[in-house]
Formats: structure tokens, sequence, C-alpha cells
């Protein structure tokens, strides 16, 4: 089902981008304040967006009162339509097949936002339309406009994590203190780790329930371990020799990776129910003291898992580490692609401008304060002290407890007047802070293909796609059940590359070539 609201949508993303953009100069600015002034004075104007977050459309006066000062200040009334979260694709092509108003897709992947630039669904952004909102337009660094644009035109605005790398390996510190060692520093060192965890009882309940390592989805678990075994972890690497991009699952240290991961199910080391245990399991166990080390995004355990875990033990940390691997490997964590979605502005869009208007709004240090954190006094107030913020709540700590939170926030940006990513005086956003210090300090390796915007449309393998996805996962599945070799996966890859791989490594390697000498 969905639901229309009639008041401002948001699409938000339990991520946000932490890349740094430069802030526009003063003139710019102050033009963008002026037509803020000057919004008051006009009729509002209707735009619809869908929106993916229903837990975040909390009905009360807080949130009727900030929709109305965003409106004062913009001149734009969104509808909302809200839809489950998996359906944002299938939504919008619905509404657009119908004929229904839909001016704003937020967050969409690139695929799907490619597949509706085809079918003429999309309004392009030039760039000097995106320079008369700098606000929008330092919100994100250059490589994340770069990699949404097509030609001289922008296909929307990009969507970035808080974080480039996309997982991580984490280790539990007072474990680690209890048997006397340090941070593991090479692979080795790990699984003796994980071996210790296993046997020594650490939660001290006398039983044999101790989790060594846990990841939520194998996917996860490939982009936290290989870089340790890959040159470019879970992403496709350029073939110098062959002058040709191949996948991941091709580099000569993914058959390691699988041993691995297998000899670590059989050792008892890795969670052996990654596929068929739910997320919120996986987090409970986190919570109820029984792992001793995380794979996954670098916050994947954090809501719901170690926050909770944190009110019994609150010295409690789970800290990143890379455990280097063999010397073919890149031996650092790899970041993601620059845009790993879109937010686009529709071809039906009757008023574009203000769509854009909006979104630079949003953006701004006061747009983005009220649509995050409403206002002032109200729903929150500023220690003077530190200037964290604090939910005018029964419980001020969790940012649940809100009258509103975040809803207006329809595509976060991250300019560099924000100093303090994360304001609210909470365990986990000042958690997250840290953390993000220290992962912003750590040395990368980017993927060749990291700003290709691929058209799929264009791949003469197209339709091999869903088979050679299949194909690999459930040849891993069946390893990481034990029911199939290591051995066969060289079998598994020419069989990949008979029913479309090598196309398909054709087809990505052509754009790949392409978009590198168009930016030349």
């Amino acid at each position: 089902m969905m639901k229309k609201r009639y008041l401002l949508a948001v699409s938000v993303a339990t991520v946000v981008c932490a890349c740094l953009g430069a802030c526009g100069n003063s003139s710019e600015i102050e033009e963008t304040q002026q037509a803020a002034e000057n919004a008051g004075d006009e009729e509002a104007v209707t735009i619809v967006s869908l929106n993916i977050n229903n837990n975040l459309d909390k009905e009360s006066e807080q949130r009727d009162k900030i929709h109305q000062i965003i409106m004062d200040e913009t001149g734009v009334d969104l509808q909302l339509v809200m839809i489950p979260s998996d359906q944002l694709a299938t939504q919008a092509n619905l509404m657009l097949a119908g004929k229904e108003q839909l001016d704003i897709i937020p967050c969409i992947g690139m695929t799907d936002a490619q597949n509706l630039k085809n079918s003429g669904a999309v309004r392009m952004i030039t760039q000097e339309e995106l320079d008369q909102y700098p606000y929008l337009r330092d919100s994100f660094p250059k490589e994340s406009w770069d990699a949404v644009r097509m030609g001289d035109e922008y296909l929307g605005i990009p969507f970035v994590g808080a974080q480039t790398i996309p997982a991580l390996v984490a280790v539990r510190n007072d474990w680690v203190d209890q048997l006397g060692e340090t941070m593991p520093e090479t692979l080795e060192e790990y699984e003796a780790l994980l071996k210790q965890f296993k046997e020594s009882d650490l939660d001290g309940n006398g039983q044999d329930d101790t989790i060594p390592l846990i990841a939520d989805t194998v996917d996860e678990l490939e982009q936290a371990f290989l870089p340790f075994f890959t040159q470019t972890g879970a992403y496709w690497y350029f073939d110098e020799e062959e002058q040709l991009l191949k996948p991941y699952e091709m580099d000569e240290g993914y058959p390691e990776f699988l041993e691995t991961m297998r000899r670590w199910i059989d050792e008892g080391y890795l969670f052996d129910q990654i596929a068929t245990t739910s997320k919120q399991d996986k987090l409970s166990y986190v919570a109820q003291n029984k792992v001793g080390s995380t794979a996954g995004t670098w916050t994947r355990f954090l809501y719901s898992g170690i926050e909770v875990l944190a009110q019994t033990y609150p010295d409690i940390r789970y800290e990143f580490v890379t455990p280097k691997g063999s010397d073919h490997a890149a031996n650092k964590y790899t970041s993601s692609q620059f845009a790993k979605g879109v937010t686009l502005i529709t071809s039906t869009c009757e008023h574009p401008e203000k769509a854009l208007e909006y979104l630079n709004y949003q953006c701004s240090p006061e747009g983005q304060t009220i649509t995050t954190y409403g206002i002032e006094g109200e729903n929150y107030t500023v220690d003077p002290e530190t200037g964290k913020y604090q939910i005018i709540s029964d419980s001020p700590t969790d940012w649940t407890t809100a009258q509103y939170y975040i809803l207006y926030n329809l595509h976060e940006g991250f300019g560099e007047w924000r100093t303090d990513l994360w304001p609210l005086d909470t365990y986990t956003y000042n958690l997250m802070n840290e953390m993000n210090e220290e992962l912003k300090a750590m040395d990368t390796v980017t993927p060749p293909d990291s700003i290709t915007p691929y058209d799929v449309s264009k791949y003469e393998a197209q339709r091999s796609m869903n088979d050679l996805a299949t194909l690999l996962s459930e040849a891993k599945g069946k390893i990481f059940a034990g029911t199939m070799s290591v051995d066969e996966w060289p079998n598994v890859m020419e069989q990949w590359k008979e029913i479309g791989g090598n196309q398909l490594i054709q087809d990505k390697t052509t754009q790949f070539l392409e978009n590198q000498n168009s930016s030349k």
C-alpha cells in the first residue's frame, strides 16, 4: 500500500554523505538567501516526491510547524508518497506510466536511474543550473558529481554514504584485553584471535555460545575481507596486460578467500547461518554479549546492537582493524563508488527550478538544521558548553523518542560549514563522530571504474545479467553451505564467461575506457 500526505516529502538513508565540498562564495550565498526571502511572497508550488521512510512520518504539532516554516522559506509544498523501501523503482515507473504527478525520485540506484533516463523520464541538470544552487553543488565532492555526469549534463544529485568504505572488520576491544593480546595486524593474527574467542568463554556464562565472527550478508563479508585477498576488494579490477575490466571473482586471490571463509566456518569461527538468520537476530547476538568480531558497514551492528550492549558495558568498542594478507592483495580498505545512487528530477516536473531550490535550501545551514532537527527550544535544546543537541523528551539520548527527526531532509548534503556531522548528544551519534574521524584517516584504494556512469541499456550482455548474477550467488551459497568444493570455482567462472560473462567484460570495458578518454 502507499499513503499520501500533504506535506514535505523525504527519503532519508540511514547513512549520510561524509564527503565534504567547498563552500560557495559570498555573492552566491547572498543570492540564495535573497531567493529564500522572496519565496514567502509567492504562492506555494506543489512538488510530489516518493518517500521510503515510513517510520519517520510521526503525526505531531512539531512536524506541521516545520512544514510551514519550510514552505514559507522556499515557496515549495511537497506532497509525499509513502512506499516500502523495496518499491522505489516500481512505484516511480507506475506513477510515471499512469501520468500521475511525480517530480522527485530520491536516492534511486544508478541502474534504475539509467533506465528511467533512457525511457525519457529524467530531466537532466546543466552545469549552469547547478551553479545557481551553491549549497547543493558544494555539498558533494567533484568525484561524486563526475560519477553522475553524462556528457555535459548531470543525471541528478549524487547520493553517497557517510563513509566511502563499504565495509570493515572490527574487533571487540575488551575481549582482546582480557586475553592479554593486541589488535591483529595480519590475517594470521586475526585467525588466531578468532580461535581464542571460540575457546575462552569471554562472556563468562559457561556456555559454548560465543560467535567469534559475524556478518549480516555474504556481500558485506566480501566487502570487508576481500581487500586483504584481492587487488581492489569486492570491485572489478583492470587487467593491464589484457586491457580489460574483470570481476573480482576472477582475481587470483578470490579462491583463497573462499577457502579461508570455508575453513573458518568448519572451525566454528565464522557464523554459519548468515543467509538464513534475520538481521535483527544478528544484532541481538551482539547486544547479548556473544560476538567477538564483526564484518559489515561501519554502522551495521551499532544500532540495536552495540548501543544496547554498551548499556551494560559502557567502555565497549569494536575497533576497526586492517589484517594484512598476501602481497598480491590491496591490504587497505577499498573506497566504494562515489555515487551509490542519485536523486532525479523527472521530465514531467513543471517547476524543476523549485525542486532544485528546495534541495538547495535543505543543504544550507538553516535548512539542514530545520529539516533534520526541527525547532530549537521545541524539539531540541543546545548545550551552551558543548554545542551538542539534546532531544526534548523523557529519553533525551534516544533519537527515536523525538517528536520530529530528519523527516523533511530529502537528500542530505555535507558542505564544509558542517563541522560536527552528528550533533545530537546520544551514545550512538557521539560514537559515530569518533569513528568517522578514524575512517577518514584510513588509507584506501579506489576501484578503477569508481566514476564511470555505466549505461546498462547499451550492454549486449544485458539479457544475461540476471543469469550471471544468479550463477555466482548460488555457487557462493553452496560453498558457504559446504555442498560445493572451492576447487570447483575455476569451473564456475568458466561457465560464467560462456553464458555471457565474456560479453559483459567487453561491455563494461568499452564504457570504462570511453569515460576515461572523455575525462582527459
